[in-house]
């Protein structure tokens, strides 16, 4: 039974059980841009974090009838303003961010980015946006900049597959 709708999910109950599910019948994706040397992330300041600010890599909504791979690209166009080719992606794998109370399962893709590469305006959904450089993950994970989860998981998959040569 349905108890709440939006555009963006609905909340279904199962029983005793409250489920959050996506239904904008395409399948959201998460990017993790690295350009040259240093990862792109977007400083963003959400309602739901009060305000404060996140670092976080690109992610969204699929949109009606969208793969992953297609939102991946959107997103990053409309968030960073690279408007890159499908082939300069990468499947990392998928994340379940919440599997107590949410269906979704998302796509998770590195894109490879010349530090040369022009870029369009970006959106105003970030507050801004900051490089970080490979050398320095580990010093901004250990401090704690980094919380997001989409964030984390993708970072873990890029690390893995980089130590089989990604």
């Amino acid at each position: 039974m349905i108890v709440y709708e939006n555009p963006w999910f609905r909340v279904v109950k199962d029983g005793p059980f409250h489920i959050v599910e996506e239904n904008t019948g395409g399948e959201g994706a998460a990017v993790l841009p690295l350009v040259g040397d240093a990862i792109l992330l977007l400083e963003m300041k959400r309602p739901s974090q009060g305000h404060q600010l996140t670092l976080e890599i690109p992610r969204g909504f699929g949109e009606a009838g969208e793969d992953a791979l297609t939102c991946a690209r959107r997103e990053l166009k409309e968030e960073t303003g690279y408007d890159l080719p499908l082939s300069a992606f990468t499947l990392l794998g998928h994340v379940r961010p919440n599997t107590g109370i949410m269906s979704s399962r998302i796509a998770l893709f590195l894109a490879r980015i010349d530090a040369a590469t022009p870029h369009a305006e970006p959106d105003k959904e970030a507050a801004g946006r900051r490089l970080l450089p490979l050398a320095d993950v580990d010093t901004a994970l250990a401090e704690g900049q980094i919380e997001d989860g989409f964030t984390l998981s993708a970072l873990a998959l890029f690390r893995a597959k980089a130590a089989g040569s990604l």
